[in-house]
């Protein structure tokens, strides 16, 4: 079975904490990284189908 690509912030408790702390709740966080990751997949989708696109 896949793991979800976020589970190791998701299981990092102390960190999820110290955000909850000095953010309050509820609180939606974001990966950078994930966004990245996934406008890329986008765009190369998008690319491969329409000549003139933009994100």
């Amino acid at each position: 079975m896949s793991q979800h690509p976020l589970r190791s912030l998701i299981e990092n408790k102390p960190l999820l904490e110290s955000i909850a702390e000095k953010y309050g709740t509820p609180l939606y966080l974001y990966s950078g990284d994930r966004i990245k990751n996934n406008l890329d997949h986008l765009s190369t989708a998008l690319n491969k189908y329409l000549e003139k696109n933009q994100i």
